[in-house]
């Protein structure tokens, strides 16, 4: 069970869309490499996870250097317990279902595969409603400590997902009782809160008297097993087997010897005998289970309660650590037999000469005597960081709030100079808010610089947003997670974009010069990553929403993940390469394995309908040459950051579909050489089309500039225009290939569209050819770099022969013959020649 807790959870748009994990400790790497990768190809993407605050303390720093999704693709927040927050669950929502995995196990390689652990479940949807009493008690537990949090975290727990969901209610549940929820089989929960512990809840729900054996299998116990005595006390008829482990866990070493408590080796029962073949022997017992038995019924508590009066209480001890377990009821069921745990005939004699070792994840390391927990959350939206602390805490010293980035080291600190704020808001420079150093966790320091408080992790709320669960999101987040795992072909991306144009043809009113009518206002309030293309431009006007347009609008989601990929990929393939040469003999190269096509795992199968991958080529250029005609005629229109985006996916998608692609499985009947070679003449044609209404825009509208304190939305410009100038170059030269020695037309028109963008924009920075490597060994070497740095030479050179002269209105033309003091010329604007007066021409060079 521990190695598939999130393999068998159902996947698919119609199953779950969030999840709220709790864990004592957190292995952020395994999160991130196996956890967050298996969510989302489960389509799970709003994730949010409650960390033990000592142990988020502990492990934020270098523990967490290197991270690339923490507080991005999922949100983190620590907890603090008077002991410690040690509830192990997995909660998943879908709008008509939800599903919680609770048990022993942290989110760690050992609470998912290396240790003996033990998980419950519980299920229900609007066809099934048989364990929702359970689930919503189990909920209603969960999100109290969001009372701990705040902003945006807090709010995306309490409402934007139970928002999401037609099974939650407000009804008022009975806590701490038993459900039927199966023939014969009964289940409560059991949970430490004000005024009850999981101790006086067992006592209600058990009949003491009539228990004859109690067996505990479970690694943590008081050193002079007090609970232990209080259960010989509670239990006055039963006698207690205890299976442990030597030289693992924290044994009762001082427990004074009691007739009624035998020991056994946890090692020799059935489970313990089951050894992980990948990770070998030594698996740690980590599973916390109390079985009851009477002459007529079982009851089995399992969970994540240690055998310990701190995390279960006693008769006269109310409790310290947060815990949650379920009890199970039946006549006939039997628990430890499915369990294997067998009565195991040898017992431990000695159990004072073991040791008590506890092990990294158990026990907390222990706070400064001045650190407090203060930080209930921080929010980091564009520039504003806010950080929100506990109201009770009012500061009486000098001190800093101090950003720290993912290695742990200072990235800038502000002074605090009023101590009694419940909400601390600051402003990040520009250079403070660069990407690659924006801050991953944060907490007070002194004068001295000593942490004073908990660290707590900074939400990014233009990342994060994009993964709420609201139906309207629910497209992107497809795509987008099927993009971040791999799992996905370029015709899905084209098919999504064509819709996305669709959906922006025609939907909002046009002026008569195309412009739009739209409430700036209005568009402003609405979730940045949903708006359209004419929403976002119209929007892009306003400055204060134009940063976050930049960085959470839905193509600029798509291109990022997509890049991501791509740098993935090409860095993998360059490492192999790498290694291959350092592997081979000085004499002697090292073969490369190259599986055959069909046996490729990224190929795209055709299939019969082997016409798919023209049609989708040919909407999304449809559509994409639409919007940028309609974009033309809209007096509105500043060229900028979303112009570019589009571009960039437009261009890139269909390249891929026509060239990157390797495609299997085609109907025998099928000529593959001919099918290839017309795909690469819709191409040409595609690309030809898009070329000449981009370059239009171009001579229509002005390209965005930025005010000096804009510096970031400059940097993302630029970095996108450059981009942008690189795919131009590289379709150019793919789209050469597929040119004929008939068709000099339309290589003029090309290299007109080139000279005017050029012109506007600029040549393309030293960083093409750097690009344009890392781009084509992430697509297996579909084409060759210096093929499209010959292009960009062949251009420059065009401009310098006198061929190509400038005109005030119709931008860079090609030059025929001089007739009677006029230029016979060519323009963009049309594929004839036409006369103009020479006066209107002047020189031109790149």
């Amino acid at each position: 069970m521990e190695r598939k807790i999130y393999k068998e959870i159902p996947g698919g748009k119609n199953n779950f869309h969030s999840a709220v994990l709790t864990t004592f400790s957190f292995n952020f790497h395994h999160f991130e490499g196996q956890v967050l990768r298996i969510l989302k190809e489960k389509w799970v993407t709003s994730v949010n996870v409650l960390v033990d605050q000592n142990m988020l303390n502990f492990s934020l720093g270098v523990s967490s250097n290197y991270l690339k999704s923490i507080n991005q693709a999922y949100a983190v927040n620590g907890i603090k317990s008077s002991g410690a927050f040690h509830p192990k669950i997995n909660f998943f929502i879908g709008d008509s279902s939800l599903l919680a995995i609770f048990g022993s196990g942290n989110i760690t390689p050992g609470g998912h595969g290396k240790n003996h652990e033990v998980f419950s479940g519980f299920y229900a949807d609007s066809a099934d409603k048989t364990e929702l009493p359970l689930l919503l008690e189990l909920w209603e537990y969960l999100i109290r400590f969001t009372k701990q949090m705040d902003g945006y975290s807090a709010e995306r727990i309490c409402k934007t997902i139970t928002g999401c969901c037609d099974l939650f209610s407000n009804e008022k549940l009975v806590k701490h009782q038993f459900y039927n929820i199966d023939k014969n089989l009964d289940a409560a929960l059991l949970y430490n809160e004000k005024g009850t512990s999981i101790y006086h809840q067992l006592s209600n729900l058990i009949p003491i008297n009539d228990i004859e054996d109690i067996t505990i299998v479970c690694p943590y116990y008081d050193e002079d097993g007090a609970l232990l005595k209080d259960f010989c006390q509670l239990f006055p008829n039963a006698n207690l087997n205890i299976y442990l482990q030597e030289n693992d866990g924290l044994p009762p070493t001082r427990i004074e010897a009691d007739e009624r408590i035998v020991f056994y080796d946890f090692n020799e029962a059935t489970r313990g005998k089951i050894t992980n073949n990948a990770l070998g022997d030594g698996r740690m017992l980590h599973a916390k289970i109390f079985h009851f038995k009477s002459t007529e019924k079982e009851y089995c508590l399992v969970g994540s309660a240690n055998a310990t009066i701190a995390a279960m209480g006693s008769s006269n001890f109310s409790y310290q650590n947060d815990e949650l377990c379920v009890l199970y009821a039946s006549l006939s069921f039997d628990f430890l037999n499915t369990l294997g745990i067998n009565k195991v005939s040898k017992p431990i004699k000695n159990i004072a000469a073991f040791s008590r070792q506890g092990y990294y994840g158990e026990n907390a390391p222990a706070l400064n005597s001045r650190t407090k927990h203060i930080i209930k959350s921080i929010d980091l939206e564009r520039r504003q960081l806010k950080i929100y602390v506990n109201s009770r805490h009012i500061f009486t010293e000098s001190c800093y709030l101090t950003a720290f980035g993912r290695d742990g080291v200072e990235c800038f600190s502000f002074q605090i100079n009023d101590g009694q704020q419940e909400i601390f808001e600051f402003t990040l420079s520009i250079e403070q808010s660069d990407p690659d150093w924006l801050p991953q966790y944060c907490a007070f320091v002194d004068t001295n610089g000593a942490i004073i408080s908990n660290k707590q992790p900074v939400n990014r709320i233009d990342k994060l947003r994009n993964t709420n669960p609201e139906k309207n999101l629910r497209n992107i987040r497809e795509i987008i997670g099927k993009i971040e795992v791999g799992q996905f072909n370029e015709l899905e991306i084209a098919d999504y974009l064509t819709q996305l144009y669709r959906e922006d043809t025609g939907a909002k009113r046009a002026s008569s010069h195309g412009g739009l009518r739209e409430n700036k206002e209005a568009i402003a309030e609405k979730n940045i990553s949903t708006l359209s293309y004419d929403e976002a431009i119209a929007a892009s006007n306003d400055t204060s929403v134009l940063s976050r347009i930049a960085s959470g609008h839905i193509t600029s989601r798509l291109w990022q993940s997509l890049e991501y990929i791509l740098e993935n990929k090409s860095n993998a393939i360059l490492d192999e390469l790498m290694d291959e040469e350092e592997e081979a003999s000085a004499t002697e190269g090292k073969d490369r394995k190259v599986g055959s096509i069909e046996e490729c795992d990224s190929c795209v199968k055709i299939g019969n309908d082997i016409t798919r991958p023209f049609n989708i080529v040919k909407k999304l250029t449809e559509k994409y040459c639409s919007n940028l005609k309609r974009a033309q005629f809209n007096e509105e229109h500043v060229i900028g950051i979303i112009d570019y985006l589009r571009f960039l996916l437009s261009s890139y998608t269909i390249t891929a579909i026509c060239h990157f692609n390797e495609y299997t499985s085609f109907p025998k009947e099928t000529n593959i050489a001919d099918w290839k070679k017309k795909l690469h003449y819709l191409y040409l044609e595609s690309i030809q089309s898009i070329l000449v209404q981009f370059t239009l825009l171009h001579q229509c509208r002005k390209i965005a500039k930025y005010a000096k304190e804009q510096d970031d939305l400059t940097f993302r410009h630029n970095d996108l225009l450059n981009k942008t100038l690189y795919h131009i170059l590289l379709d150019v030269a793919l789209a050469y290939n597929s040119l004929g020695r008939q068709e000099p037309v339309v290589k003029e028109q090309i290299i007109l569209c080139c000279l005017n963008i050029f012109d506007k924009c600029g040549l393309p920075n030293d960083g093409l050819k750097d690009y344009l490597e890392k781009l084509s060994a992430a697509n297996s070497n579909s084409f060759y770099p210096p093929h499209v740095l010959e292009m960009l030479d062949e251009i420059v050179d065009a401009s310098r022969y006198g061929t190509y002269k400038k005109a005030e209105k119709l931008g860079i033309c090609k030059i025929d013959t001089v007739q009677g003091g006029k230029y016979r010329i060519k323009t963009i604007y049309s594929n004839s020649y036409s006369f103009t007066d020479k006066k209107n021409i002047s020189d031109f060079t790149l």
